[in-house]
């Protein structure tokens, strides 16, 4: 980076916190720095300041990321400045269509200050590539890195600490997951919504860790994260809470008959067969089920209560789903007991 002028960046995102995160991140590690709190706003900076490069948010009301690219792609003074989009969850539509819609590169929340800094260093890096040939000094840009790197390593150190992200399945994890949620009941309960949350199991993982071996067990968890991130739209989540043991989060106006259907959907694609190193691998598939509000006002009352459907589940076979009542709050009460 050519620390003769300092670059500026433009951050488009209607989350006040985050915004404020992003913006210190890359002032701490000498960037200058504009925020915009909606894509309005984002558009008229951009055109006012003409940044070196644009970090935007999909999400948000009014105007969202896409809007904001293409209107900005409509100005020859604005086309050419790198965009990078934030995406909620890594879901495959969102990447495609920024792609599509000509976005440089994308980031997916929750991520890390080193990922921040590295994607914005790489696109500023191709960028002078493109502009600058003939770079006179590649040492001095190595240089330049190395010095960011040092500048924020006390920062990478504590965002290091807290990791968001499964690793073999590069799902959200249960931290995430509870970080996340309160959030989504809270807005949920603003509009007057439902939120389902799906605990899904698989019922016979452990056999076929055991007969298979790990590596195949392995395969098979990263496959079955790809099925659930398939079939669930882009405003609802999937996370990998632990082991064979994943959670959906369902949005919006849902009535149960709803949240049913795709419970159903869900177990008819998961226990399709699978090929796994040259073998056909099948299993079954428990699906507890809890309610906001009925169930639960808060994240763990909510998972606790999807748990005890799961588990419900589990104990009359399996391969099914369970909506928690006080059937299964019972059975699992019983077996505390005794």
């Amino acid at each position: 980076m050519n620390h003769q002028k300092k670059k500026t960046i433009l951050v488009i995102e209607d989350q006040q916190a985050i915004r404020s995160n992003l913006l210190k991140i890359l002032s701490h590690v000498g960037f200058q720095t504009i925020g915009a709190e909606n894509g309005l706003e984002g558009v008229e900076l951009a055109n006012n300041h003409l940044p070196d490069l644009i970090v935007c948010d999909i999400m948000m009301p009014d105007m969202d990321g896409y809007d904001v690219l293409q209107e900005l792609l409509q100005d020859p003074g604005t086309a050419k400045i790198p965009f990078i989009f934030l995406t909620a969850k890594a879901d495959k539509s969102d990447i495609r269509e920024g792609m599509n819609l000509g976005a440089d590169d994308y980031l997916t929340k929750p991520f890390t200050s080193d990922e921040l800094i590295d994607t914005v260093l790489a696109r500023l890096a191709k960028l002078e590539a493109i502009t600058q040939p003939y770079l006179e000094d590649i040492k001095q840009a190595k240089d330049a890195v190395e010095q960011i790197v040092d500048n924020i390593q006390e920062t990478a150190v504590q965002v290091s600490k807290l990791s968001y992200r499964d690793s073999l399945t590069n799902l959200p994890n249960r931290k995430a997951l509870l970080d996340w949620l309160p959030g989504v009941l809270s807005e949920a309960q603003q509009q007057q919504e439902q939120v389902a949350l799906l605990y899904v199991n698989l019922d016979d993982f452990r056999s076929i860790n055991g007969n298979l071996g790990q590596a195949t067990g392995d395969l098979l968890l990263q496959a079955v994260a790809e099925r659930l991130q398939d079939a669930v739209a882009e405003q609802n989540a999937v996370t990998r809470i632990g082991g064979d043991e994943f959670c959906l989060i369902l949005v919006g106006m849902l009535e149960k008959k709803e949240v049913a259907k795709s419970a159903r959907n869900l177990l008819n694609s998961l226990t399709q067969p699978y090929s796994l190193n040259g073998q056909q691998v099948s299993v079954q598939t428990s699906i507890g089920i809890a309610l906001y509000p009925k169930n639960g006002n808060n994240p763990d009352q909510l998972l606790t209560a999807a748990d005890q459907a799961r588990r419900f589940c589990r104990s009359q076979g399996g391969g099914n789903y369970q909506f928690y009542n006080s059937m299964t709050a019972r059975l699992n009460d019983a077996s505390l007991i005794r």
